[in-house]
């Protein structure tokens, strides 16, 4: 009878270790899934940034570069404007001598 109890207890506390060496694995699983999920959302995070990063890059690029078109666009114009006015007044001044010079002794002599 003793050995029949002795044998039973033996038997329980096997089971009961091998329970417990179950749940010591679940739980390390379920550490290792949280473990990875975690890696997961670093690794998004950080593809998120990226992103980010490089479209924020990319903007400031194209405002750069519309800003420096704008920027000899408008270079262009006031160099475009002043050689108009400088040709205007050249003409004028020519006019004025060939009117001055002709002009004004014809309208003495009227």
């Amino acid at each position: 009878m003793a050995f029949i109890f002795k044998e039973e207890e033996e038997e329980e506390e096997e089971e009961e270790e091998e329970e417990e060496e179950e749940e010591e694995e679940e739980e390390e699983e379920e550490e290792e899934e949280e473990e990875e999920e975690e890696e997961r959302r670093r690794r998004r995070r950080r593809r998120r940034r990226r992103r980010r990063r490089r479209r924020r890059r990319r903007r400031r690029r194209r405002r750069r570069r519309r800003r420096r078109r704008r920027e000899e666009e408008e270079e262009e114009e006031e160099e475009e404007e002043e050689e108009e006015e400088e040709e205007e007044e050249e003409e004028e001044e020519e006019e004025e001598e060939g009117r001055g010079g002709g002009g004004g002794e014809g309208g003495e002599g009227d």
